[in-house]
């Protein structure tokens, strides 16, 4: 293993996974399987502490000197301990570490961070300046404009398996037809080769739009029965145009018409990992930024990856 810890936060070197670290269980979480991602695929791994008082606010030249060392203190901790972290959790494999911080704005440090790099890797739960990170304005923010995917670890309560030892669960991915939900498929499709895995599709088509009141709800009416068939077959078009490029990775279809995020979230108790755009259409709309993304942010049961098209 090769770590160097850079002190003042460097640029990434392109393709490692950042993670963004405060120093608590939710952050070591995020830690631990950025590693095992990052050892697997032979990415460097990147751990960004982001301090956000800085020491320029106190005009006292020894208040200043102090807030200055105790900063630095807190951060060489935070790094230090994640990096252990990150050594235990790919038990001795070759993994290169490269450990920094910087002063400002969390939100907007990592979302740089995100400029060259494979996957930015964070925890829903933190303390600090990152507590509630993945509920309000600072979510929003990462997610709505990370230049990478982003992927959010979700809290585990007692008797949940780790998401890490369902090697042979499936990738799930919500498939929309937009811009973010085809990239969002192109990265799930590359992941799920990689780890030899099946590949769950779902498309998800919600009747939000069609005014069910005026056409008739029920499952067997005709105009439903239509409608169903025209999104299978755009979603076995959608597989179809990709299935070349990945010969080996069994597609699994499924189309509903039901709410998104609990769908998604009922697939998500028994698969590996959970791939979404970070906006669609239809069901997906405004999937990351609005009571959706919420939803499953909060109730996924597997780590769950946001796609943004480049």
């Amino acid at each position: 293993m090769v770590e160097r810890d850079s002190g003042q936060a460097e640029d990434v070197a392109e393709g490692a996974v950042c993670v963004g670290v405060d120093g608590s269980e939710g952050s070591a979480r995020a830690v631990r399987w950025a590693a095992r991602y990052a050892v697997a695929g032979v990415f460097p791994l990147r751990l960004l502490y982001v301090v956000t008082v800085p020491s320029v606010f106190y005009t006292e030249p020894m208040a200043a000197r102090f807030v200055e060392e105790e900063r630095t203190r807190i951060a060489e901790k935070v790094l230090r301990d994640a990096a252990d972290a990150a050594r235990a959790a790919v038990d001795g494999a070759d993994l290169t570490i490269d450990a920094g911080y910087e002063v400002g704005s969390p939100s907007e440090a990592l979302i740089d961070r995100t400029a060259d790099a494979r996957l930015l890797v964070m925890g829903t739960r933190g303390h600090g300046e990152l507590t509630g990170l993945f509920v309000g304005s600072v979510t929003r923010a990462i997610v709505g404009h990370a230049h990478c995917p982003v992927a959010v670890i979700p809290g585990l309560p007692g008797g949940v398996p780790d998401p890490a030892d369902r090697t042979e669960a499936p990738v799930v991915v919500g498939v929309d037809g937009s811009e973010a939900g085809l990239a969002a498929l192109d990265w799930a499709y590359a992941e799920a080769d990689s780890r030899g895995a099946e590949l769950v599709a779902v498309h998800v088509w919600s009747d939000a739009g069609v005014q069910p009141r005026l056409l008739g709800s029920r499952a067997g009416d005709p105009y439903w029965r239509r409608v169903q068939r025209s999104e299978e077959e755009q979603l076995r078009g959608l597989v179809d145009e990709r299935a070349a490029q990945h010969p080996g990775t069994w597609v699994r279809q499924v189309v509903e018409r039901e709410n998104p995020a609990k769908i998604l979230t009922e697939w998500s108790a028994d698969a590996q990992l959970v791939v979404t755009g970070s906006r669609g259409r239809g069901g997906f709309a405004g999937l990351v930024l609005g009571s959706t993304s919420h939803a499953l942010l909060h109730r996924t049961k597997c780590p769950l990856v946001v796609v943004r098209p480049r």
